[in-house]
C-alpha cells in the first residue's frame, strides 16, 4: 500500500531517490532558514526552488536576484503553510530538461509522453488564479530525436515504480 502524500512531497521524494535519480546538486531548508540569497546561495549560480507539496508547478521558481527570492517567499507563505521544506537545486542553464508523469498501479507502472516543465508562467506565480489548479504545468510534445532518451527515462521510471510499489 503506497503512501502517496510521502511521494507527492518534493523534498522527501529526492530523499528517498537522490541516489537512483540524476536531480542536479540540491539542498532542502526550511522555509524559516531562508532570510536572503546569501543564506542559499554559494556563488553568484541561479537556482530553482520548489516548495515540498505545492503542485503544478506553482511552487517552483527561478532564482536569480534578490526580487526572484523575495517574490517566491511571499506567495510559499501566502499558501498557510507553517514552515515547510523547500528544495533548492542548482539550476543547470541551458540543460535539456524533460520529465515523465508515472503512476504506479497494481498491473504495473504505466509512463505518460515526454513532456517539458514549465517554469514561471504568469498563470502559475499567481496564487488567487483558481484556474492553476486545473493546470498541468507541463507542455506535451512529440519531440523528433529524443526516442533514446526517452526509452532511458521509461526504464528509469519503470524501476522508480518497482521500489515505489514495493
Amino acid at each position: 500500500n503506497l503512501d502517496c502524500p510521502f511521494y507527492e512531497n518534493k523534498a522527501l521524494f529526492r530523499q528517498e531517490f537522490s541516489k537512483l535519480l540524476p536531480f542536479p546538486p540540491f539542498t532542502i531548508k526550511r522555509l524559516s532558514e531562508i532570510e536572503n540569497l546569501a543564506d542559499i546561495q554559494k556563488k553568484t549560480e541561479s537556482l530553482i526552488l520548489q516548495h515540498e507539496t505545492m503542485s503544478g508547478g506553482k511552487g517552483t521558481f527561478l532564482v536569480r536576484q534578490p526580487a526572484d527570492l523575495d517574490e517566491a517567499v511571499r506567495i510559499y507563505r501566502f499558501q498557510g503553510s507553517k514552515n515547510p521544506k523547500i528544495v533548492i537545486s542548482q539550476y543547470i542553464d541551458s540543460v535539456l530538461e524533460r520529465s515523465l508523469q508515472c503512476c504506479v498501479t497494481k498491473y504495473g507502472t504505466l509512463v505518460g509522453p515526454m513532456q517539458k516543465q514549465i517554469v514561471s508562467a504568469p498563470e502559475l506565480l499567481n496564487p488567487h488564479n483558481l484556474a492553476t489548479e486545473k493546470f498541468s504545468g507541463a507542455q506535451i510534445s512529440d519531440e523528433s530525436g529524443m526516442e533514446p532518451i526517452y526509452k532511458s527515462m521509461v526504464a528509469t521510471a519503470q524501476t522508480v515504480g518497482k521500489k515505489l510499489a514495493g
